[in-house]
């Protein structure tokens, strides 16, 4: 399972920005009451990277990405 953001920010074409991260998210943290932060964690090594800090203000909506 990954994540993508869809955010109400407009790029420079005039399209709704949209970040899949390489499809490397696999959580999500809301603990932060200003940032999302979405998070790649190997399971393997229980090592995790911050991929995306994001206002949630930013945010149009999160969805969720099912491996084939």
């Amino acid at each position: 399972m990954a994540f993508r953001v869809h955010l109400n920010v407009i790029d420079e074409c005039g399209q709704r920005e949209i970040f899949e991260m390489g499809e490397q998210c696999n959580e999500i943290d809301y603990a932060n009451d200003k940032f999302c932060r979405f998070v790649h964690t190997d399971k393997e090594t229980l090592t995790s990277k911050v991929l995306m800090l994001v206002p949630y203000e930013n945010i149009l909506y999160i969805e969720q990405i099912e491996e084939d």
